[in-house]
């Protein structure tokens, strides 16, 4: 019988193949591209050109950003703006003119262009630390495992230079420990204000796998991708990396008391879808994981409730009824589920319920009943 011999020099031997294979998947893997960046971008000219040039970080690490820039519709010179980048760095940027359709089509559609391995946002009047987004990338690029979702800190900066809070502060030993939603809960953290899209960066393969799209043609669906991000996802990390800056106190931001009390429409259509599916599917959960997709809508709630207060009596007759199927909505999840009860007091602030009814002439089917409950 033939004997096997040593392999030619040059050649290899079948013992080899599995390792030859894998070296080129490994080779492959090296070659994806680690983060895609979607920047939805309205008339934005004065501002795109900050937000972009801080993503420009040393050329190897730059390879490994896929930066879409997804201009809705402006009648400004913020495309032009954009392709200038894209023909400084071809394969890094990507431009895609579209039809206006508000902040989640351009989200829709750069999910749709996506190939990175995690997926990211980022608003054209906010920018990112370029020492953070370099020191993010090596963790993605060296990690042994990919958790779902990488956390990293947001500091808030005006428009007029000054600084306010820093999100994404937690105890020193939680840094690089891979942890789990399903027995992680942020409320009992008080880590709550790190549920913001802001903060967050997902795996694109279980974005795309569950279909997710945010509702198109109105404000405040960031918060959607912080709900669906949690709701999807399983495993985390948290890095003590300051990414991402939040702009504030520029006019016409959707932040901004004026276009809330001009944007109710929105944040109805965002709140009831939440609450909607919270009840529909929340109860799949665990208990901290159901806990933690209920809190990132908090905000949103709170935000919603005011702006109602605010507006008082000057609601018409549709939106009294929109407001009463939120709040409907809303009390039905907290009385169902004891554990989310005391969470009434976080949400709603010092907003007294009664004299909201009673200052806004709605009538909430079951108020008394359902706030003598809660008490």
């Amino acid at each position: 019988m033939r004997q096997n011999r040593p392999s030619a020099k040059g050649s290899f031997m079948v013992s080899q193949l599995p390792r030859l294979i894998l070296s080129r998947s490994n080779l492959i893997e090296a070659m994806r591209k680690l983060l895609t960046l979607v920047i939805p971008t309205y008339n934005m000219e004065a501002l795109l050109p900050r937000c972009l040039d801080s993503l420009i970080i040393e050329k190897e690490l730059l390879e490994k950003l896929e930066i879409i820039v997804v201009n809705d519709g402006s009648n400004d010179s913020s495309s032009v703006i954009a392709y200038r980048y894209q023909e400084k760095y071809p394969g890094v940027f990507k431009v895609i003119d579209k039809e206006n359709g508000n902040y989640g089509s351009c989200v829709n559609r750069g999910l749709t262009e996506a190939t990175g391995l995690y997926f990211k946002i980022l608003d054209s009047d906010d920018w990112f630390d370029t020492g953070g987004l370099t020191a993010a990338l090596k963790y993605i690029g060296s990690a042994i495992e990919y958790p779902d979702i990488i956390f990293t800190k947001r500091e808030e900066v005006y428009s007029d230079g000054g600084k306010g809070n820093v999100t994404g502060n937690v105890a020193e030993d939680l840094y690089l420990k891979r942890l789990d939603l399903d027995n992680f809960d942020f409320i009992a953290r008080n880590y709550a204000h790190l549920l913001v899209m802001h903060c967050m960066m997902t795996k694109t393969s279980i974005l795309k796998e569950n279909n997710y799209h945010q509702q198109e043609g109105i404000s405040y669906t960031d918060t959607e991708f912080a709900y669906f991000t949690i709701k999807f996802c399983k495993t985390f990390v948290f890095l003590d990396y300051t990414l991402y800056y939040y702009c504030l106190g520029r006019e016409g931001q959707t932040v901004d008391m004026k276009s809330k009390l001009k944007n109710t429409p929105s944040m109805y259509a965002v709140a009831t879808r939440l609450l909607n599916d919270y009840n529909y599917d929340g109860y799949k959960l665990g208990k901290p994981h159901r806990s933690n997709l209920y809190s990132t809508a908090f905000n949103l709630f709170q935000m919603y409730d005011y702006v109602m207060l605010v507006l008082k009596k000057s609601l018409s007759k549709n939106e009294k009824e929109e407001f009463n199927y939120y709040i409907e909505l809303l009390y039905a999840e907290l009385i169902k589920d004891r554990d989310v009860r005391h969470k009434l007091n976080f949400v709603h602030g010092k907003v007294n319920l009664l004299g909201l009814y009673r200052k806004t002439g709605i009538r909430i089917n079951s108020l008394y009943k359902h706030i003598q409950k809660i008490k």
